[in-house]
């Protein structure tokens, strides 16, 4: 098999999670248009697109839009994670991210203009160190977003589906010797609930479950890696 180099990126932040990649559950390529993939450059979010003609020949990867928040940053601040939502049918984008400050921000493309908002408001005192991993879902009610740090605080927010408010839904803290490296999402019980899935510098795998009155319980813990 020969293989011959496609596509170079530069500029993408040094985090484990500075890079989304959407994830297609169709077996046809994406939509021309579609965003496959976003990471995280200093203090904006690139967005990428690749256009795939058929099975054998795409183009290059290109960075079609760069997204940025308006708060104050210094020389050391930057985003630590990001993750990249799109809806094939509707259009609709969402992009959560975090930064080295404890920031969290969403932006949200719909009919085709972008807006964006500071998740973690001042009045949640959530913690002002980096967020180490973010994931998102939605349920029969919630646009659900999920933030970890890296003191072991894990928060959930929520943004109502017919609302366009978003709250601070639940948070636990874990302590620094479950800080939560990596988590995910998915909804469960019929759209109700949602169950999430944290892992870190413990390895070990935790599972809690947000349920439908909004609350946040831990289900349990499996052994992970040991390395």
């Amino acid at each position: 098999m020969e293989q011959a180099l496609a596509h170079v990126a530069v500029g993408c932040n040094a985090a484990t999670n500075a890079l989304s990649v959407a994830v297609n559950g169709s077996s046809l390529p994406p939509v021309g248009g579609n965003y496959c993939g976003a990471f995280a450059a200093k203090n904006v979010v690139c967005l990428l697109s690749s256009s795939v003609d058929n099975e054998t020949l795409s183009s290059p990867l290109k960075i079609v839009e760069t997204l940025k928040h308006q708060e104050t940053t210094t020389d050391v601040t930057r985003l630590t994670s990001v993750r990249l939502q799109s809806d094939g049918q509707s259009g609709d984008v969402r992009v959560l991210a975090g930064d080295s400050e404890g920031r969290v921000f969403l932006w949200s493309k719909v009919d085709g203009l972008w807006k964006v908002r500071k998740v973690s408001e001042d009045q949640y005192k959530l913690p002002t160190v980096a967020v180490a991993a973010v994931a998102t879902a939605v349920t029969d009610r919630h646009q659900i977003y999920v933030a970890t740090f890296s003191d072991g605080t894990l928060a959930v927010f929520g943004q109502s589906l017919e609302e366009d408010e978003v709250k601070l839904l639940s948070r636990l803290e874990l302590g620094v010797k479950t800080i939560m490296e990596a988590v995910d999402v998915t909804v469960i019980n019929g759209g109700e609930s949602v169950l999430v899935a944290a892992g870190g510098v413990d390895g070990k795998v935790h599972l809690f479950e947000l349920t439908g009155d909004d609350k946040l319980t831990k289900v349990l813990e499996l052994e992970g890696h040991r390395g």
